[in-house]
């Protein structure tokens, strides 16, 4: 199965491999507090493994990437009539995450969708 991604950012076209995901953390002493007081530096990185015409490995942030053909088929294609519920369904106002009348929070963003009022 081939996976074709198109970078977002200069159009160009990739071949997709594989996916990623890493943690890091850093600390460095603060200038006032030294070692008791670090200066400290965290976050995650999402990232996508793709080889381009000449088959170099690359990695690129996977929110620059959008995915445009699978085996040869573009996204549309695929999912043409798969979403029909999806569509019609209850979104999250903040999210857009399918939700029903009897969900308290969302799922996904964790918004409280029904007031403490409605309830009685």
């Amino acid at each position: 199965m081939a996976i074709l991604v198109q970078h977002r950012e200069t159009n160009v076209q990739y071949i997709l491999i594989g996916t990623g995901y890493s943690y890091f953390k850093d600390s460095l002493p603060s200038p006032l507090g030294g070692v008791f007081f670090p200066d400290v530096t965290e976050g995650e990185t999402h990232m996508v493994a793709v080889s381009d015409a000449h088959g170099i490995i690359k990695w690129l942030p996977s929110d620059e990437v959008r995915v445009i053909a699978v085996d040869g088929l573009s996204t549309p294609e695929i999912l043409k009539g798969k979403n029909d519920a999806y569509d019609q369904s209850e979104k999250c106002p903040a999210c857009g995450y399918p939700v029903n009348g009897r969900m308290e929070f969302c799922p996904s963003c964790e918004l409280r969708l029904i007031d403490e009022e409605d309830t009685y």
